[in-house]
């Protein structure tokens, strides 16, 4: 029946993504508003936080990467749409356009493209997704380095470009939130002695978060007693954290590495790092769990990718390492865990209120509000 429905939110997949995380919070913000949204999926299983947002989501098969797998897919999307009252179709990824134009085409609504690819790839874009793009109505993306990028790529679509850099939910990130008892807990759930520094990677296990390379630094630190705690889902199933665990155990490591399971209050579990690293071995365009770090007022290790430059300007609590170089955030988590506490104090204020001028979640999904606002039919 119609949800009557304004706009509708097509993702991929429902997962940890930074696209399923723009879709839902957008999607949240945009029914708290009094307007309405929706979503429609094609894997995955709908968070408990959908419901309590209310949004409405649906599950449609989206085909794969057959040539004309695309076509089915647009036919259900246009039907959905025709059914649903949607005026606005706000497409996640690059990846669903095609499908999405086709659908935006034959129904006549307006079309929003969330682009979250690393700026790198946009000068080497196929001319048919281009084209794609050329027509859209307008674009989100959530680095200023995309944005650059693709103005210059593709001068015709400057104008239509908005810039909301990928933001998190502050009032749950804020050490002043966070109770004591509540970090204790973690400690206690993870067995972690009082007296040890905590390095933590904090994230999805999949091999370009750089888990491996972030052991191999971890050998390169013999000297000093710490506690290093990786934690987050499986990405393609359990067998990338068994093989690493076997790595561990080889290395000699294994009474000093945690391999955690997803973990419910990771505000909780960042407050116990002394120091966040993310090693990764490409550039990911959404370093939420960097985000979260910083938010804390944790120091972090990051791999220096234009990206993660971008990210962390400004802030003298970061060190960016070379891509699998482990030596190099070997010396990086040696120096973060050096900082003195009152300089780390002071400096962890400045990185807590630039990051909440910048990177909140209420000012990610403004801009998305304010584009359905000039899109909306009168």
């Amino acid at each position: 029946g119609r949800w009557g429905a304004c706009v509708l939110n097509l993702v991929r997949s429902l997962d940890q993504s930074g696209e399923a995380r723009m879709a839902s919070e957008g999607a949240a913000a945009r029914n708290y508003t009094g307007g309405s949204a929706a979503i429609a999926y094609d894997a995955g299983s709908v968070p408990p936080e959908l419901q309590r947002h209310g949004t409405q989501a649906t599950e449609i098969r989206l085909g794969g990467r057959a040539p004309f797998s695309g076509v089915g897919a647009a036919k259900r999307l246009t039907k959905l749409i025709a059914d649903s009252g949607v005026d606005i179709l706000h497409v996640h990824g690059l990846e669903l356009l095609p499908i999405a134009r086709a659908a935006a085409t034959e129904t006549d609504v307006k079309l929003v493209l969330g682009i979250n690819v690393d700026s790198g790839r946009i000068a080497r874009l196929p001319k048919r997704l281009r084209a794609a793009i050329e027509t859209v109505d307008e674009i989100i993306v959530v680095s200023a380095l995309t944005e650059h990028e693709l103005g210059r790529a593709m001068p015709a679509v400057a104008e239509r470009i908005t810039l909301a850099p990928f933001g998190v939910d502050l009032s749950r990130f804020d050490p002043a939130q966070v109770t004591a008892h509540r970090v204790i807990q973690m400690a206690q759930q993870w067995r972690v002695p009082d007296d040890r520094p905590v390095v933590m990677l904090p994230g999805r296990f999949a091999k370009e978060r750089g888990h491996r390379a972030l052991v191999e630094a971890l050998s390169l630190i013999r000297d000093v007693d710490l506690r290093c705690i990786m934690v987050g889902p499986d990405a393609e199933g359990p067998s990338f954290r068994h093989q690493l665990g076997k790595e561990i155990a080889t290395l000699g490591l294994a009474d000093r590495v945690l391999l955690a399971e997803e973990c419910r209050d990771m505000p909780a579990a960042l407050m116990l790092a002394d120091v966040g690293v993310a090693p990764y071995t490409a550039p990911a365009v959404h370093n939420r769990a960097i985000i979260e770090a910083m938010a804390l007022g944790r120091p972090v290790v990051a791999t220096d990718f234009p990206v993660s430059r971008e990210l962390l300007e400004n802030n003298d609590m970061a060190w960016l390492a070379p891509a699998d170089d482990a030596m190099a955030v070997s010396w990086a988590i040696r120096e973060a865990l050096a900082l003195p506490i009152e300089q780390r104090e002071l400096l962890s204020q400045r990185v807590i209120e630039m990051l909440s001028d910048q990177r909140s979640r209420t000012r990610m999904c403004g801009a998305a509000l304010d584009i359905y606002q000039r899109l909306r039919p009168e």
